[in-house]
């Protein structure tokens, strides 16, 4: 009886700490808001595909903004003046989203 009752309190106590684990997981894969937005910038920015925005990108980045036609860069100045900063634009590459591949 003792046996069975260690092994059963050790398997529920096993389950509710790999539950976290896999709820944490399972975020990671669902791609937020934010996340899609900065990968489609990147992909229209990032003209030499080295997965970040640097040299004349930025500037072809911050003429955009300046621009302010796309309301989506309009999301990237976080600190709200009206200015594009380099962590700001470093932040676009910071949190990739994977793009699932097509199947042949």
């Amino acid at each position: 009886m003792k046996t069975s009752l260690f092994k059963l309190t050790a398997a529920a106590l096993f389950l509710a700490l790999l539950a976290p684990a896999y709820a944490a997981k399972a975020d990671r894969k669902k791609p937020t808001a934010e996340n899609t937005a900065n990968a489609e910038i990147l992909k229209k920015f990032d003209t030499n595909a080295n997965g970040k925005i640097d040299g004349d990108e930025a500037a072809a980045l911050r003429k955009a903004f300046a621009d302010g036609k796309d309301q989506t860069l309009k999301a990237l100045d976080k600190d709200g003046d009206a200015k594009l900063s380099d962590e700001e634009i470093a932040a676009v590459a910071a949190a990739p989203v994977k793009v699932k591949k097509k199947k042949r």
